[in-house]
Formats: structure tokens, sequence, C-alpha cells
């Protein structure tokens, strides 16, 4: 793709746009989804965005007949980490919360300890203690990126 549309699209996003990580509740652990939002009025900059790298639209209704409609163009997980990695040299505004969900998106998946089969204790004990690693730098990144949203 070429500079001039990625700059356009990370614009947009600085303008429009949010980068979140949000916590999530699963499987008594708690885990983070990325999410890059953008809300307009016109549908679009938003196709054109999702043209080039998914995402999912959908139209909000406001009741109240003084507000328009807007349109919701929402990237998650996999999707939004594609888009912030190939805009990120472009962004201003959101180039700080993207570098850190990012570095959220670039550490190692957790193995599955208990339903590991054939591994000795020394190596079950090791994977336990990599997995609590993991977790507790997720905490970290996590509390970083909420320092940065509530500045």
């Amino acid at each position: 793709m070429d500079k001039i549309s990625l700059a356009y699209m990370a614009g947009f996003i600085d303008g429009e746009g949010s980068v979140g990580l949000n916590k999530c509740n699963t499987r008594k652990r708690f885990s983070y989804r990325l999410e890059v939002q953008v809300m307009q009025v016109d549908k679009r900059p938003l196709s054109f965005i999702q043209g080039h790298f998914g995402g999912s639209i959908s139209l909000r209704k406001h009741d109240n007949p003084k507000w328009s409609d807007c349109w919701h163009l929402v990237f998650t997980d996999r999707a939004a980490e594609k888009l912030l990695r190939a805009i990120l040299p472009y962004l201003i505004v959101k180039k700080e919360r993207a570098t850190v969900v990012l570095k959220y998106r670039d550490l190692p998946r957790l193995n599955n300890v208990p339903h590991i089969r054939r591994i000795n204790e020394s190596a079950k004990a090791r994977a336990i203690l990599f997995n609590q690693s993991i977790i507790e730098r997720r905490h970290q990144i996590y509390n970083e990126y909420k320092t940065l949203v509530s500045q």
C-alpha cells in the first residue's frame, strides 16, 4: 500500500478514532483485547480503511433527532494489530498508545500447562513460572496504557 493512503488513514484515526486495550475476564484469568474504533457520519472513509484492513462497520442510530446517525468501524486483536503496525510511522496523536498496545501484542502466548502431557514436573514448573511472568508483563503494559489514557 502506498504511503499517502497509510498517512491518510493514520490522520483519520488520529482525529476520529480511538486505540484501546480493554480488560476481559476469561477463564479465571484476565486477558486484554486490542481495539481500534472510528466513528464518522460519512461512511466512505471508513469503507476505504475497511477495504484495506478489514474490520466491521455498523450503523449507530441516535434517538435524539438533533444528532446524526454515525457509522462505526471496529478492528479487534489481529486486524487492529495489522492496521496499527502499518500506520504507526504516520500516527501523531495516537502514536504513544499504539506503541504500548503493540508491545502487548508482542508478548509470547501463554502455555496451557494443565493440558500438557508427557512433561516432567521440572519442565511444568518452568512453564508455570514463564506463564506468570507473561501475566505480570501484561498487567504492567495495561497499567502503562491506563496511565496514558488518564493524561
